[in-house]
This record gives structure tokens, C-alpha cells and sequence, in this order.
């Protein structure tokens, strides 16, 4: 009976979060907040993405045995409504232009974000099957791409230079929050790609994905050459590192976080990514 509560718990957040985010649609929250680390509309694509996966996942939990129920319990457990709900919370204060709070809520639902992908790459890597991968597993993947951005996003809304404002360009702190994001994501996406969050050996492509495309949304929406050129550099690095492991592997080159993931018992697993992570 807990875990039928907590899926009608998931559906409701994830309806408030839907109807949250309807506005979107017609009005993406960055068109109405210029800043220099602004993305192109198309990149807001992802936004709809999400909506998808979280949907699928919603119809998919209410279906299976108890086995599939615990493993949701142990992985997104109430961290969705945290995040759903959270999501919907933060759209609204970004359009309410109550940008600092918009912040600190996007940090809160990123650490929840962070939680659940923890726990599926490291307590839970592997797959049972196809629907899990699909319906459990990418919806996470999307969510840390893309709230990486959006972590950085709000934190220059609420303390950098409006760009709208062409009598001034970036400021130093303008720049350095651009290239403080570029190098966390390029960081991330070779983290992931070495296998330290993954044993499969391919690290996680869909967030590098959808993080590179990301970046280049804001090359091409940038103007400054000092952030654009750089973004441009980022975004193909992050792209390229999705198919560095599958090139690697042709020529049989295997990284030692990857063997040692690959040969670790779970708590063994779990000593190691501290290890790589610390």
C-alpha cells in the first residue's frame, strides 16, 4: 500500500509541474531573462524532453511486480516529488522575478537530482532491461545535462548583467561565471565518459548529449567572443566525449576506473567512485 501512495504522490507532483511548465511553451523562462550565459531557444527543446521521460516514467511505475517497486523506492523514492514539484516552484519564481530564491531552489532540486543518479550508477548500475533504461534511467540522465545548466542559469540571472542592456557588455563576474560553467561541464561530461560513474564502460552519453547541446545553444546565442568562441570549444568537447569510450574500446584501450568498476563488488563500487569523486 506505501508504494501504491507514493506513485499517486509522483503523479500529482508531476501534474503540478506539468501545469507549471504549460507557460513554457509559449514563453520560454529564458527569453524573459537576458543574461550572457543565456541559451538559443532551440536548447529549450530539452526542457520538453524532460516532460516526456518524466511523463513515461509516471505511467511506468504503476505497472510491474514488487521488485521493479522497490528498486524505484530505493532509487528515485520521494526525491521525484521533490524534484517535480521543486521544478514547478522554481519556473514560477523565475517568472515572478523572485530570481534568488528561483536560485536556491534550483540548487535543492539539483542535489535531489544528484541523489537519484547516484544511487542508479552506483548502488543500481545495471539494467535489468530495456523499459528500465528507457523508463527509469534516461529520465534522470536528461535531468542532470540539463539542470547543470540551469543551476548556472538562474545564479546568473539573479547576480549577473542583464545582456538586453546593449550599452554594456559582460563584466568580469560575467565571464567568470561563464567559464566557471564550461569548465564544470567539460568536467563532468569526462567524469561520466571515464566510466567513474558508470561500469558499462561508456559513461552516461545521453547527459553529455544534452549538456553539449546546451553549451553550443550558448555559443550561438552569445555575442561576447570571449564567451561565445569558448563555448563553442566546450560544447564540442563535451560531444565528442560520447564517442571516445566506443573509439577507445575498437582499439582496446580500457581505462582503470572502468576495470576496476567493472570487477567491483557493490560496496567495492562504492569505495571507488568516493575515491574518484574525492
Amino acid at each position: 500500500m506505501g508504494h501504491f501512495w507514493q506513485r499517486v504522490a509522483n503523479l500529482v507532483a508531476f501534474i503540478l509541474f506539468l501545469s507549471s511548465s504549460l507557460f513554457s511553451v509559449f514563453e520560454p523562462i529564458g527569453s524573459s531573462h537576458q543574461t550572457y550565459l543565456s541559451t538559443a531557444p532551440f536548447a529549450f527543446g530539452i526542457w520538453g524532453l524532460v516532460h516526456l521521460q518524466l511523463f513515461l516514467f509516471v505511467i511506468w511505475q504503476f505497472f510491474g511486480d514488487d521488485q521493479k517497486f522497490e528498486l524505484i523506492g530505493h532509487t528515485w523514492g520521494w526525491h521525484f516529488i521533490i524534484i517535480a514539484a521543486g521544478s514547478a516552484f522554481f519556473v514560477q519564481l523565475i517568472r515572478t522575478e523572485k530570481v534568488i530564491i528561483a536560485w536556491i531552489v534550483s540548487l535543492l532540486v539539483g542535489s535531489a537530482i544528484s541523489a537519484v543518479y547516484y544511487r542508479l550508477a552506483v548502488v543500481y548500475p545495471n539494467s535489468s532491461s530495456g523499459a528500465e533504461t528507457l523508463f527509469l534511467r534516461s529520465p534522470v540522465s536528461l535531468l542532470v545535462g540539463w539542470w547543470t545548466y540551469l543551476n548556472f542559469f538562474a545564479f546568473s540571472v539573479a547576480f549577473g548583467s542583464d545582456a538586453s542592456d546593449y550599452g554594456h557588455g559582460p563584466t568580469t563576474f560575467d565571464y567568470v561565471v561563464a567559464w566557471v560553467y564550461l569548465f564544470v561541464s567539460v568536467s563532468a561530461a569526462v567524469a561520466l565518459t571515464r566510466g567513474q560513474w558508470q561500469t558499462n564502460g561508456y559513461g552516461d552519453p545521453l547527459a553529455n548529449i544534452v549538456q553539449g547541446i546546451t553549451i553550443l545553444g550558448v555559443a550561438v546565442q552569445q555575442d561576447a567572443f570571449w564567451i561565445e568562441i569558448p563555448a563553442y570549444v566546450a560544447g564540442a568537447l563535451v560531444l565528442l566525449s560520447c564517442v571516445e569510450p566506443w573509439v577507445a574500446g575498437l582499439f582496446g584501450r580500457r581505462t582503470v576506473a572502468v576495470r576496476d568498476l567493472e570487477s567491483a563488488t557493490a560496496d567495492e563500487r562504492r569505495g571507488l567512485v568516493a575515491g574518484a569523486s574525492s
